[in-house]
């Protein structure tokens, strides 16, 4: 399976992956890379290593077969059923949200809304170039990490979320912790009115960071805008000062420079993203599935970096216009598919009549009841591979 090993050498492919163009069906290419995949597994056998680990191989084998088969009756239904393969939805908060289902080859679009994550760095804007990242890429406390994604799914129950979210990113700063131990103890009991599991959480946190309550005083740091100054405690608590933050923040960002377009990255194991801002604390995502299975995404658990020195977007507390582009095959798309899967049969019913691999495998009858299984699901010439009707078949069982 081809992987993202950099911006720059990637960028052209992926980026005719997610336009189509210059690229074939991306179903074919899953396909291609399983029977790479299964080749290789074959060619690593022998007596010695099948006498050591003759069961996991022989699971490998049987999974790249039916990755490889079932890619192919995933075509075959888009190709004979594409009103029926559907998924559009207009809009949604975070905690309306529930897990997408994501089909191999298939491209999920969305836009989202989300919360300025840094205080002192400009906002992204409209055609800012992004790099998608999942919440396990935060470089912020596990515990407080849920904390936030908490408040952010809820933040419809808080006088300033923005301003919430500011407070617990600050909390990687042990010197505010010193220096407002009292007024973050409160700040932590407000949120648990609304995350009651946040208390709880920002104890274990205090732990790992080592946070007695014998504390040291120091002053509680100041911003400065225009010509007045308020405290941290004013820009996390109220909502007056912290849209002039961010109005300050955002004008920042308009005037720092930075590359513009799309920007991509891998952000689970072949799913790869591309994303571009489309406006104020906003962007534009398309996620790609290049496994040979089904992928449940929630995006309530991703978030946007700008490639430009600028902040970060949190995870999102609005999402708009979610649907699924599906690769439809063509005809000739199916006959492809329909090569590669008798090529891979041909190599599984090889390794299977390979007399040291029987003895291996023993006993026999395993092999015998596998053959005729499969020979049942992909027609009658199994050898051959003549007339494949796997989906005909199937719907017999």
């Amino acid at each position: 399976m081809v992987k993202l090993k950099s911006f720059i050498e990637s960028k052209s492919w992926i980026e005719g992956i997610f336009n189509k163009t210059n690229v074939e069906n991306p179903i074919i290419t899953i396909v291609r890379s399983e029977l790479s995949i299964l080749q290789k597994e074959l060619n690593k056998i022998n007596s010695e290593k099948i006498k050591l680990s003759g069961k996991i191989i022989f699971e490998n084998i049987l999974v790249r077969f039916f990755n490889i088969l079932e890619m192919y009756l995933f075509a075959y239904d888009l190709y004979r059923n594409q009103n029926s393969y559907s998924f559009k939805l207009k809009s949604a908060s975070t905690y309306e949200l529930s897990p997408i289902a994501l089909h191999p080859g298939s491209i999920l679009k969305y836009s989202f809304k989300g919360y300025c994550m840094n205080r002192s760095l400009g906002a992204p804007g409209a055609g800012d170039t992004l790099i998608i990242y999942h919440f396990k890429d935060l470089r912020l406390n596990d515990n407080i990490k849920r904390i936030l994604m908490c408040v952010i799914n809820n933040h419809n129950k808080f006088n300033n979320p923005q301003g919430v979210v500011w407070f617990l990113i600050e909390l990687e700063n042990k010197d505010f912790i010193n220096a407002n131990y009292k007024y973050i103890e409160s700040e932590i009991m407000r949120i648990s009115t609304v995350c009651p599991e946040a208390k709880g959480l920002y104890e274990k946190f205090k732990v790992e960071k080592i946070i007695r309550d014998f504390i040291k005083i120091l002053p509680m740091p100041k911003i400065k805008i225009g010509n007045l100054e308020y405290s941290l405690y004013q820009v996390f608590t109220e909502p007056e000062v912290t849209n002039k933050v961010l109005e300050e923040l955002i004008n920042l960002g308009n005037k720092t420079p930075g590359p513009k377009g799309p920007g991509y990255s891998e952000i689970l194991p072949n799913v790869f993203a591309e994303a571009v801002g489309n406006g104020t604390l906003s962007a534009y995502v398309r996620i790609l599935n290049y496994n040979p299975y089904l992928v449940n995404l929630d995006l309530r658990e991703f978030y946007a970096k700008p490639v430009a020195k600028k902040q970060r977007i949190s995870f999102p507390y609005e999402v708009s216009n979610v649907s699924i582009q599906y690769p439809y095959p063509s005809q000739s798309d199916l006959q492809v598919i329909h090569t590669i899967l008798c090529s891979a049969l041909s190599l599984v019913i090889s390794f299977f009549l390979e007399e040291k691999i029987v003895k291996a495998l023993n006993p026999i009858n395993k092999i015998k009841f596998l053959y005729n299984m499969l020979n049942f699901i992909v027609g009658y010439d199994i050898l051959k591979c003549e007339k494949l009707k796997c989906r005909e078949r199937l719907e017999t069982l």
